[in-house]
């Protein structure tokens, strides 16, 4: 097996693929035996998805978990990322790059093969990139490739959901506006935080939420542009609501250096430009499949569909 492929079976989710392709070609089952009682997350083209798969799927994927516990976009991902597996499953049947049996599943070595061969075809692994689009991106993640930058925050939270009435979210924008008040006028960031922060957390901490990785919160990296320690900002729009904010330590990133690292630099550009194409061909392919999100809490996750 080729080193190119090897880095393909690792960082294309091509083992859960293969296990769907075994269901996909079992006798006409929607879900796994010895199931039990389960809930349907999605069904895609008639297979069912549950809650079960979800969390096996999580299991296998350790690096997944951060994104699965911070963000409905988050989860998001994943359950999109289940389903362009299955698509791809079904696709090799199409494709005639292994065949349907009755008493027989595909073996794993066949199943790889068949995905190379369909990769080869629709979303090939990209040319390396040139040295300057290289160390371009490299400047541009620096949290790839070293220590990144951290700071540690007091936080004040008034929370409101982004799909929430509009009464609701500028009853939470007052709120803050009359906290931020409260700090002007000389009140305690501790003592306001004890009491009216809506994160548990930082209510016992008196409004201290720890380090945190710029890299992880674009938004937090913009709005603390040029901002030092010590520093107070007013009232900020975030994904948990309305907050208030106080920088209260920083510790900048640190770089490995790019000769150390190009190699790994170039596989991810790769890598990245090859998951485009990929997604951009089961975009495709999922015009053609019926896919449903049955589990009411999962449904506002997909506003615009699985595949936008």
């Amino acid at each position: 097996m080729s080193k190119t492929f090897i880095r393909l079976i690792q960082s294309s989710f091509l083992l859960p693929l293969l296990a769907l392709l075994f269901w996909a070609n079992s006798s006409g089952a929607t879900t796994p035996p010895n199931q039990g009682e389960v809930v349907t997350i999605m069904r895609v083209n008639n297979r069912n998805f549950t809650v079960q798969e979800y969390a096996t799927f999580l299991q296998n994927h350790q690096d997944l978990m951060g994104k699965a516990l911070s963000s409905d976009e988050g989860k998001a991902e994943i359950v999109r990322e289940m389903a362009a597996s299955y698509l791809l499953s079904e696709q090799l049947f199409k494709e005639g790059l292994v065949k349907r049996e009755k008493d027989r599943n595909p073996t794993q070595q066949e199943g790889i093969k068949a995905y190379e061969a369909l990769a080869d075809k629709y979303f090939p692994l990209p040319k390396a990139p040139d040295e300057d689009t290289a160390y371009k991106y490299y400047q541009a993640h620096p949290e790839k490739y070293g220590i990144p930058e951290t700071i540690r925050l007091n936080q004040i939270l008034v929370k409101v959901n982004d799909a929430a009435p509009n009464n609701l979210v500028e009853a939470a924008k007052e709120k803050a506006d009359k906290i931020l008040k409260r700090l002007d006028a000389g009140e305690s960031f501790g003592a306001i935080a004890e009491k009216d922060s809506d994160n548990p957390i930082g209510r016992v901490t008196k409004g201290d939420i720890g380090f945190i990785l710029l890299s992880d919160h674009p938004w937090l990296k913009s709005t603390l542009e040029g901002k030092k320690v010590g520093d107070r900002l007013d009232v900020v729009k975030t994904p948990q609501g309305f907050e208030v904010l106080q920088i209260t330590d920083r510790h900048p990133g640190m770089l490995t250096p790019y000769a150390n690292i190009h190699d790994s630099v170039v596989k991810a550009i790769r890598h990245e430009e090859q998951q485009k194409l990929r997604y951009a061909y089961v975009r495709e392919i999922a015009k053609g499949a019926k896919i449903e999100v049955l589990l009411p809490e999962s449904k506002k996750m997909f506003p615009n569909g699985m595949f936008p």
